[in-house]
């Protein structure tokens, strides 16, 4: 049966924390974990959205992983001061991480729905319907599972920070919108080369709330099991992230082939 534009609207959501704190942001709980070179290892967190938009409830989210074949990768020798484009894919750091699996749970909202890359592996879900949340003072986690990130021997990665992209959507509005970044709040790493105030840079959030402030997954390295290589002295963290053309590909609600979000 095909949803109406109203049903649509709530076929959208996420698990939200709406507590009114300036600094409260959607992020991941727990944030980190420690490598964990066993077979068939992932890490769960969950993503747990801070408020809605002003007044507005919270009716959807997405949430996109790297993709680690289409993803902007970093390095940092200095403790995450400054970091420098890594030329090479993330498999000079790690044999593998980063894919999810979306954990399935209905406890917030009944529908969820997987998104993959055009390989088909996952790399992020949306999630939603019922009455959506409201902007205030609610708290609905929804739960996934990252796959382990095993690090290479050889590599001087110290840590590796996944960073995805999310977005808590409270009304639908297309890209071009003038009201895009005030229906939508965005966590999402901005990416460099991007001119500030373009169409592009909307994905990055509003400029004048949480501009280029996503979350965050850290996997520090075992050195007991997998110590540094002597020539790496004090070693580098790593980060992933998507790039601009991963987020314009994947972070689209589609329903019933259907573009829902953004609007066209």
């Amino acid at each position: 049966m095909k949803l109406k534009r109203p049903a649509l609207l709530l076929a959208l959501g996420v698990g939200a924390l709406g507590i009114d704190q300036a600094f409260a942001h959607t992020r991941l709980s727990p944030a980190s974990a420690d490598e964990n070179r066993a077979m068939h290892a992932t890490y769960v967190t969950q993503a747990n959205i801070a408020h809605g938009c002003g007044e507005m409830n919270v009716i959807g989210e997405v949430l996109v992983m790297p993709d680690q074949t289409d993803s902007i990768v970093e390095v940092s020798s200095d403790g995450g001061k400054t970091w420098t484009r890594h030329n090479g894919p993330v498999s000079d750091f790690i044999q593998a991480g980063g894919f999810i699996r979306v954990i399935k749970s209905n406890e917030v909202f009944p529908i969820q729905q997987m998104i993959s890359d055009p390989n088909g592996n996952p790399i992020g879900y949306w999630a939603g319907g019922g009455e959506g949340l409201p902007p205030h003072n609610w708290y609905g986690p929804i739960p996934f599972r990252i796959q382990a990130a095993v690090f290479q021997d050889n590599s001087c990665a110290k840590s590796i920070t996944f960073i995805p992209a999310i977005a808590d959507i409270c009304e639908i509005k297309s890209v071009a919108d003038p009201e895009f970044n005030h229906a939508t709040n965005f966590w999402v790493k901005a990416v460099p080369g991007v001119e500030p105030g373009s169409l592009d840079a909307k994905y990055f959030g509003d400029p004048a709330h949480a501009y280029d402030s996503p979350a965050t997954f850290k996997v520090n390295r075992n050195l007991t099991q997998s110590p540094l290589p002597a020539s790496c002295g004090q070693g580098v963290d790593v980060r992933i992230y998507p790039s601009m053309n991963q987020l314009k590909r994947d972070m689209k609600v589609i329903w019933q082939g259907q573009q829902i979000w953004p609007a066209p």
